[in-house]
């Protein structure tokens, strides 16, 4: 498998089991991700959107039995 494949899988298995803010160390730093339930059935793009709005412009919202987020995490 090539990294980028790796990358994709890790990313996956951490949004399905993720239950609330979890912290994954990546190449490029810190990265978080966090589950937002929906009031409907969660839809790829008010998803994406949601993540936008609740953590910026790098978050990436994908719909996975419900909407996950992954975004950079903030120096504390």
């Amino acid at each position: 498998m090539k990294n980028s494949q790796v990358s994709a899988l890790l990313f996956l298995w951490v949004l399905l089991f993720s239950t609330g803010k979890e912290v994954v160390a990546t190449e490029n730093g810190r990265s978080c991700s966090e589950g937002i339930k929906m009031a409907g059935p969660c839809k790829n793009p008010e998803c994406s959107n949601l993540c936008k709005e609740r953590h910026g412009d790098e978050a990436i919202g994908v719909c996975l039995g419900g909407c996950f987020c992954r975004y950079p995490c903030l120096s504390s």
